[in-house]
């Protein structure tokens, strides 16, 4: 009898762990909804790791501008490399804002960077980090010799910085948070080839580098091709803060012109500004009053044709945009800009001058937890549209050189 209680005990106990072995499947599987819920939330994070893809290395065939046409990376490389003038040595790209993914580099060389074995006075060491696909938001293309023969820019160029977890400029990368050390126009002015921007205004070269040099680290000014006023009503730069880009779920008019979305800006940014290949229109570009540029050169209806390029590829940057986690905790620790860069205003030229923006009114935040990082602000957009701009779309008349947007 004893042992029959035993027995009995023993297969009760097997029964009820099987049981709870069985629960737990359940339990991890769920319902059939649980399931598809899991099939969704899968394909949701395939396209926000496509996204994080595209948005770091994709140039969108604009190459051919920066590249092909600018000749920025002859600059890059030197004369000692196959290029133009000095070169850009690591040192000197670091001083303009460009910034080094610690992650891309081996760790051998790591070491050597550390022990000081590294020359970052040559552009030689530029070229290399290059190489590595390590320098944030550049991509340089190298022949077979390992002669640089072109270069594309990403969305990365702009909207993203590093830590500075290894050193000053290199570190891990910061997908999203708005490059404030970078100063696109020294970059853009060092271009051997800069007679297509100065043909597209009607000025000459003098005229276009000094507008480029006058925007300072973290600006950029998004209209100049569409307007041609390159000064404020009050004479100085009109560059504008380059924006974050994450975090924009639900943010409808998130742009520093106000004009539209996320996936509005990136058409405009990668087609018109980046100059790669895809489709772009917006019919208010058109108006020759206040748009004279874009009016003239077709800049309202941009198509160049390639079957991987921005119109195919953006949706998928849109949503790593959009994304909002680690936002939160982005947000609160948001370097900004220091109270005192301030940048140098050119005076306004003289014979081919370009003209200034009109003075426009200041319109509502639609973004409240933003207001105080509104930086130096741009017009806001007719009011024919109907659009609400976000904080930092108003008139250029106002003077600070801080936030974060």
């Amino acid at each position: 009898m004893k042992h029959k209680s035993i027995l009995f005990v023993g297969v009760f106990l097997f029964a009820a762990l099987t049981l709870l072995h069985e629960s737990s499947l359940l339990a991890e599987e769920g319902p059939e909804h649980s399931r598809d819920d899991k099939k969704v939330d899968r394909q949701a994070q395939a396209t926000l790791d496509l996204g994080k893809q595209i948005f770091r290395f994709d140039t969108f065939g604009d190459e051919a501008w920066w590249g092909d046409t600018l000749k920025l990376h002859q600059a890059i490389a030197g004369a000692r490399n196959g290029g133009v003038g000095p070169g850009v040595s690591p040192k000197t790209a670091l001083a303009v804002g460009l910034k080094v993914d610690a992650d891309a580099l081996p760790d051998a060389l790591k070491k050597q960077i550390k022990a000081g074995k590294v020359d970052l006075d040559d552009p030689a060491t530029t070229l290399a980090l290059l190489k590595l696909n390590a320098v944030v938001g550049v991509t340089g293309i190298f022949d077979t010799n390992g002669t640089l023969r072109s270069m594309g820019l990403q969305c990365a160029f702009c909207h993203s910085t590093v830590d500075d977890s290894f050193s000053p400029g290199i570190g891990t990368r910061l997908d999203g948070w708005a490059n404030r050390d970078l100063n696109v126009g020294a970059i853009v002015a060092l271009a051997p080839n800069v007679k297509p921007i100065a043909e597209l205004l009607r000025v000459d070269v003098a005229t276009v580098k000094a507008v480029l040099n006058s925007w300072g680290p973290g600006r950029f000014d998004a209209e100049l091709d569409k307007d041609g006023k390159a000064l404020r009503p009050d004479g100085g730069q009109a560059g504008t803060l380059i924006p974050p880009a994450f975090g924009l779920a639900g943010v409808n008019l998130h742009t520093w012109t106000g004009f539209g979305s996320v996936p509005y800006w990136n058409a405009y940014v990668a087609v018109t500004e980046m100059h790669g290949s895809g489709t772009f229109f917006d019919q208010r570009l058109s108006d020759p009053v206040q748009y004279p540029v874009s009016a003239r050169s077709g800049s309202p209806s941009r198509r160049r044709s390639l079957p991987w390029g921005a119109s195919t590829r953006l949706p998928q940057s849109g949503a790593r945009k959009s994304s909002t986690a680690r936002a939160s905790a982005r947000l609160a620790t948001f370097r900004r800009c220091s109270p005192n860069r301030a940048t140098t205003c050119t005076r306004r030229p003289s014979s081919e001058s370009i003209p200034s923006r009109p003075t426009a009114r200041r319109p509502t935040c639609i973004a409240p937890h933003r207001s105080r990082d509104c930086g130096r602000t741009r017009r806001a957009v007719s009011s024919t549209t109907g659009a609400l701009p976000l904080c930092g779309t108003s008139s250029r008349t106002t003077t600070s050189s801080s936030g974060s947007g």
